[in-house]
């Protein structure tokens, strides 16, 4: 099976583990015509579905996938996923309420 197969495969799992076993609040993702198309996704959606490829990225099913993909264009994995992570970080703390200091 190709890896653009198994991703889609492995995020359509996660997505389901994810639905089935979180809270309301978890954030949105789509996988209607597989990970890689994202011409039907939302902006939420989009940022859902990044959110899904860095989980997938800490998982050993998802590294035994991914790493190969980036080692061949030159990236290393784990910066790619420390970064991945600082940008869900930023995120987060721009979306979340912050009261000023008094």
């Amino acid at each position: 099976m190709a890896a653009k197969e198994r991703i889609d495969k492995l995020f359509g799992d996660m997505k389901t583990f994810i639905e089935r076993n979180s809270e309301r609040d978890i954030i949105r993702m789509a996988n209607r015509k597989g990970f890689w198309n994202l011409t039907m996704v939302n902006a939420s959606e989009r940022h859902g579905n990044f959110f899904g490829l860095v989980m997938m990225m800490q998982t050993t099913a998802g590294r035994s996938i991914l790493k190969p993909l980036f080692d061949n264009k030159g990236i290393v994995y784990d910066d790619m996923l420390e970064t991945c992570l600082l940008v869900l970080s930023w995120d987060q703390f721009l979306q979340d309420f912050n009261e000023p200091f008094q």
